[in-house]
């Protein structure tokens, strides 16, 4: 009888990624929630650690630029409270979800949430797609294997999106 462990014909090594949410508040003296704000911390498990730290250094650069506009929302939040009688707290919300790791990609798809009162909130879709075996961003150009600039994207896209419109 054969007790030796079943290995597959081709080991790989580990890929993992987790994107926990973090969530952060402002509260008035009376407890009524004033502001919100949601991001995600991304942790990566990658065989080669320089690569897995490049990726959510670019990662963290996105949400660092995001830094401006929350601030500005919190501090309206908080002046636009103590004018209002009836309050629907304000938020901001950062969430990507992997719809891709594998060794060669890995692909995120987010939504960028927020609210800063009237009728409806705002909402924007953020992609950001990592190359797995360098940990550089992957731009349209580096996965159409082409050097192309924004102009020459533009001149292959609208036809081809202008005859989808049309049927």
């Amino acid at each position: 009888e054969n007790t030796e462990p079943i290995m597959p014909d081709e080991y790989t090594e580990l890929l993992a990624v987790s994107i926990p949410t973090v969530t952060d508040s402002v509260t008035a003296d009376d407890g009524t929630e004033i502001f919100s704000y949601t991001a995600q911390n991304m942790q990566l498990i990658h065989p080669n650690e320089l690569i897995a730290e490049n990726i959510m250094h670019d990662f963290q650069k996105r949400l660092d630029a995001m830094q401006g506009e929350i601030q500005q929302l919190r501090t309206a939040a908080q002046a636009e409270y103590a004018a209002t009688e009836n309050w629907y707290p304000y938020f901001y919300q950062v969430i990507y979800s992997p719809t891709r790791i594998d060794h060669g990609v890995l692909s995120l798809f987010g939504t960028q949430n927020s609210y800063s009162g009237g009728n409806h909130g705002n909402l924007s879709c953020i992609a950001a797609n990592y190359d797995m075996n360098t940990g550089d961003v992957l731009t349209l150009g580096s996965v159409m294997h082409m050097d192309a600039t924004t102009a020459d994207f533009i001149e292959l896209l609208i036809p081809k999106l202008s005859a989808m419109a049309d049927d």
